[in-house]
């Protein structure tokens, strides 16, 4: 068994003991508390100041004066008042038969893509919208028609949005009472100018024949044209037999027995301009096979190209 050591067989001179870990949180604690007591004392307000974290205010929303944003109409629609925002367009929308500045000519959805910047979008819009209301520069107003695009800036094609109107505007003097394609105006081309796929206001026997946009509003549409074999006259009913029978065929070879149908889902009929006499003589012995509305005019082409 061991024997403690006695008192005085300890050292004279222990070793230092080790440092005591101060709690720095108790500490800070302490000195502010002691501060505010000082500062109370003194009669010093202690106050906690929080400041709150602010949303951005939102846009401002554009002031449209009591008008319609272009996007809200749709082709054919007619308009006053157009007013440019930007890459949008504010509009008073009017019925057409009433005195108005405009018209939406054409609607058109640009291809999905990241959006390539304000000036591409612009330019490709203007350029669509050009090509797409061309028809409607045959309106007796179509030389001085101004073309404006309403199109989705960058927010809007992020959102999915890539739609443009294209929006005709004639500057006056007078205003517009109908729609575009009420005022139209035709070509007036030879018969040995007619082709398939020409589009016709009317047929005449003589002279020049109008030749318009087919989609326009029109009578007839040129499916097929041939000629007869030279000869003497044949006679009325064997040239008519002939023209019957050269455009039967045709009609069959390109749209089948039952015929085309028209875009509104009408059956349409079938028609041919033969040569007469006079013709005959002239060495004119073309046929015309034409394509006709059964119940009122056609609007499209049916033929194809």
């Amino acid at each position: 068994m061991t024997t403690p050591p006695s008192a005085d067989d300890l050292p004279d001179d222990p070793s230092p003991a080790a440092p005591r870990r101060t709690n720095r949180l108790s500490t800070a604690t302490l000195v502010t508390g002691l501060l505010v007591l000082v500062l109370s004392a003194a009669g010093v307000t202690v106050a906690a100041v929080l400041v709150a974290h602010r949303e951005p205010e939102p846009a401002r929303p554009i002031d449209t004066h009591g008008k319609t944003w272009a996007s809200e109409l749709r082709a054919g629609d007619c308009f006053s008042a157009l007013e440019e925002q930007a890459t949008r367009v504010l509009v008073e929308p009017s019925p057409c038969a009433r005195p108005h500045d405009g018209e939406v000519g054409a609607e058109l959805t640009l291809p999905a893509a990241d959006f390539p910047g304000d000036r591409a979008v612009a330019e490709t819009a203007r350029k669509e919208c050009a090509e797409r209301t061309r028809f409607l520069r045959q309106s007796v107003f179509g030389n001085r028609l101004e073309l404006y695009a309403d199109r989705p800036d960058e927010k809007a094609w992020k959102d999915g949005d890539r739609d443009v109107l294209c929006l005709l505007r004639y500057p006056g003097p007078q205003r517009l009472t109908a729609p575009l394609v009420d005022t139209k105006q035709t070509e007036l081309v030879p018969l040995a100018r007619i082709g398939p796929g020409d589009c016709l206001t009317k047929w005449q026997i003589s002279g020049f024949l109008p030749l318009i946009d087919c989609r326009l509003e029109h009578r007839f549409e040129v499916y097929a044209v041939f000629t007869l074999p030279d000869g003497a006259w044949p006679g009325d009913e064997a040239v008519a037999r002939a023209a019957d029978e050269g455009c039967r065929s045709r009609w069959d070879a390109l749209f089948g027995p039952a015929g085309p149908r028209l875009p509104d889902g009408r059956r349409a009929g079938r028609h041919y301009e033969a040569p007469v006499l006079d013709h005959w003589k002239k060495k004119n012995r073309q046929v015309t096979c034409l394509v006709t509305g059964t119940a009122g005019p056609l609007r499209g082409s049916v033929v194809p190209r």
